[in-house]
This record gives structure tokens, C-alpha cells and sequence, in this order.
């Protein structure tokens, strides 16, 4: 049976687009789809999947808030996870509400509104502090805790006495991911009788690693597209910036993140002679548009120790990539307690600009900044500081009035009180 998809759901992708720029980003590689074939609502990890009769019950907070716990499936890979562990899809009800407790944590926190005969603290078996020790837990580990608390196979006895595993409103949500086509099972994919979800003797039927691992690459791909437009689009919070890359580490493609991100600071050059002749007919005298400037960039390298040749090295590829078709001027500095060395880059060297690193001692942010603030007198567009990220000596009373972008080279964790952090590898 086919169904067509209300206002109320267009209006939910658009009021994410406004609020929360990289979920409803993230949301237009997701299409939706509705079914009678499914409970409630579930992913395939290629769609979400909404019975008809069941979303018109729900209120619009709700289903706003089943939109945001369906894409967070999606996002955190559930249904490829389902179908690399033969444990998690042989005991899928056991790994859904696993799922299902780690998600509906992070969606509380987000102040979303939830169905509330759904997995949340006040109907979890053991509590709201038992729920909440669950949430922080990595999957797996999550997993194998209910496991261990609730008697979990539907099908089978309960020899031990143990609680039977609490039912939900939106059942198993997350489906195995399998390559279209494929299965011999009846039903709609997303749905319980999901097609392809099992060879003719009842077992999962295997998926190719291959295959997972270009899924997975596809769903990082449409990630980092989403969170490059967001951030360009200004509408991520901090909190989910640092959750989508850590999410994304090592996989995000940085340098098109950082090209993008400095091309916010691009400036159109116009001069009035010659004058625009699009508008001379309309007795209009404007002027015409001569190029693009990238204005006054800086990029600044910790030398405290070993330079991390190969980012500095794409650093700056894509520095004289840009700067070989925009004007401007970039100021290469070598930074480790203090500033070393001072090098310019613009339009008329970048083709032949290679920067010489030169340092060697401890790591001090401020040293660099201070630098900045006293010798830097043009408006500046943007900053680059390569780091490993072993330091916390911030500039404790200026904060800088440009975008500072933190690259780092090493996995810390690295919080400075100003600026966006992306990781290399």
C-alpha cells in the first residue's frame, strides 16, 4: 500500500533546516516512507520507514522527536552495526533497545519530546539512574549489560526468572542494512518480514564486508557534507560539532571542510570602470565585478617539536590552490613558546611559496597571538593554527575578533576557549 508523505513531515525536515542546520542537512540523504508493514517507525539505514496510522496518533512534538531518534540511528551506522555482528542480529530486540537507550539519553538532553510508552527513564525496569549508567555506555558494552539484566528472547522460556525485556512503542526500529535487491524474505525493508534480512534456513544471511564498508563510507561522505553546510550556514551547536567529529575521526575529508570554511571570508572585488553594462539600459550606473579576494589570512604552525610534515603539506596545497586564483595576503608564522619565523604568501608567489618551519621548543598559544595583536594591523579573515593539540596555555585575557580554525594532527582532547577543531587523523 502506498501513502503519501503529509505536511506535518516536510514541515519536520524544514523546521530541523532552521534550527539544527546539520541534522536537517544530514536528513535530505534520508527520504521517508510509509508502510503498513511496520509497527511504528524504523530504519534501514537508508530510509526511515513510518506507519501511517501510527505517526497521525502522534502529537507534532513527537514526531519531531521520532524524526530526530530515527536519523540518530542512521548517524551513529545502527543498521550496518546489525549487520556486521551475527550477535546483534541474532538477539535484535537485545541490541535495539540498547540503541534505543543510548539515543533516547542524547535526545532528552536535546529537549526533545519522545512517545511515552517509548525506552525512557520513567518505565525502565530498574530506574532513571540505571538508564542514564546504560546511556554511557559504549554499544557493545551497553548490549551485554541488558543482557545480563533482562531475560531478552521473546520466543523462548525464561528458565532463570529474569525481567522480561520491556516493550516499546516503536519496536525493533533498526533493520540490518542489505544491498537492494537482494533476499529472498517477503515485507518492505524497514519492516518486521524485512526483505533480505535472512537466507532460507532462518539465518542472517551474510553481507560482504566490502559492502558495509562502502555503506559506512557513503553515510561519512553525506556526514561531512552536512556538517560543512551547517557550520557554513552557522546553525550547529558546539556540542554537536565536537560529537560529528569525533564521529567522523579519521574520516572527514578536513582539507574540503577548511576550503570551505575559509571561503566564507572570500570578498568580491568591484571597480566602477568599466561600469556594469547589464544595467546601463535602465538608466543604472553600478559597478562591475573585477574578482575575489580571500582578504588577509593567517597561518600559524606549532613548531614545538615535530612538525607534522604531511598536514602541513595539504595545508598548504590548499592555501596556494586558493590563493593562486583570489587575491590577498596570508602570513605564515612558526610558533612555539613564541613566534620564530614570519613568512607572506599572496596572489603573485603562492605557485612557488614553500614555508620553512622554525622552532623547536615548548608550546605556548599565547606567544603567537600576542604577536598578531601587536603587529597584524589589517582586518583579518580568517586563521589556521596547526597543532598536536598538547597545550592549554590560552590567551587568557583577549579573545581574537576572526575565525580561528585549530587543526590537529594528534588524537587529545583539545577544548580552546575560542575557535572550531578538526581533526586530521
Amino acid at each position: 500500500m502506498n501513502f503519501k508523505i503529509p505536511e506535518a513531515l516536510q514541515k519536520v525536515r524544514i523546521d530541523f533546516l532552521l534550527k539544527e542546520g546539520f541534522l536537517g542537512h544530514f536528513m535530505s540523504y534520508r527520504p521517508d516512507d510509509f508502510s503498513d508493514q511496520v509497527p511504528s517507525a524504523g530504519t534501514d539505514g537508508n530510509k526511515t520507514l513510518w506507519n501511517p496510522v501510527w505517526f497521525d496518533s502522534l502529537t507534532s512534538a513527537e514526531k519531531e522527536g521520532v524524526k530526530r531518534h530515527e536519523t540518530k540511528h542512521d548517524l551513529y551506522e545502527h543498521s550496518l552495526r546489525l549487520s556486521e555482528r551475527p550477535d546483534f542480529y541474532t538477539n535484535r530486540r537485545q541490541a535495539n533497545v540498547a540503541m534505543d537507550v543510548i539515543i533516547n539519553a542524547e535526545c532528552i538532553a536535546e529537549g526533545a519530546t519522545l512517545p511515552q510508552d517509548g525506552i525512557l527513564p520513567h518505565n525502565w525496569e530498574f530506574g532513571p539512574e540505571d538508564f542514564y549508567k546504560i546511556s554511557r555506555m559504549s554499544l557493545p558494552q551497553a548490549y551485554e549489560y541488558i543482557g545480563k539484566k533482562f531475560h531478552c528472547d521473546k520466543d523462548q522460556p525464561n528458565p532463570e526468572g529474569k525481567p522480561d525485556l520491556p516493550e516499546h512503542d516503536m519496536g525493533d526500529d533498526v533493520q540490518p542494512w542489505e544491498p537492494e535487491g537482494d533476499g529472498e524474505g517477503e515485507g518492505e525493508q524497514g519492516g518486521e518480514g524485512t526483505s533480505g534480512d535472512k537466507s532460507g534456513d532462518g539465518k542472517p544471511k551474510p553481507v560482504d564486508p566490502k559492502e558495509i564498508e562502502k555503506k559506512s563510507a557513503d553515510v561519512k561522505n553525506q556526514i561531512a557534507k552536512a556538517l560543512a553546510t551547517g557550520m557554513l550556514a552557522g546553525t550547529i551547536s558546539a556540542d554537536m560539532e565536537k560529537k560529528i567529529t569525533e564521529l567522523l575521526r579519521p574520516k572527514l575529508k578536513w582539507t574540503k571542510l577548511l576550503t570551505n570554511l575559509i571561503s566564507r571570508s572570500s570578498k568580491t572585488n568591484y571597480s566602477w570602470f568599466p561600469q556594469n553594462r547589464r544595467f546601463i539600459h535602465k538608466r543604472m550606473y553600478l559597478p562591475s565585478l573585477t574578482g575575489q579576494s580571500l582578504g588577509s589570512g593567517i597561518w600559524i604552525t606549532d613548531t614545538s617539536g615535530s612538525v607534522d610534515i604531511h598536514t602541513t603539506n595539504e595545508i598548504d596545497a590548499e592555501l596556494k590552490g586558493m590563493y593562486s586564483t583570489h587575491d590577498g595576503k596570508c602570513t605564515i608564522i612558526s610558533a612555539d613558546t613564541d613566534v620564530k619565523n614570519v613568512e607572506y604568501m599572496d596572489h603573485n608567489n603562492a605557485g612557488r611559496f614553500k614555508p620553512k618551519w622554525v622552532g623547536g621548543g615548548g608550546t605556548n598559544y599565547r606567544g603567537a597571538f600576542r604577536w598578531i595583536r601587536e603587529n597584524v594591523k589589517e582586518k583579518i579573515d580568517f586563521c589556521i593554527y596547526a597543532t598536536d593539540g598538547h597545550c592549554s596555555r590560552f590567551p587568557e585575557d583577549w579573545k581574537p575578533n576572526f575565525p580561528v580554525y585549530w587543526v590537529l594532527w594528534d588524537q587529545v582532547s583539545f577544548n580552546p576557549p575560542f575557535g572550531k577543531v578538526i581533526y586530521v587523523n
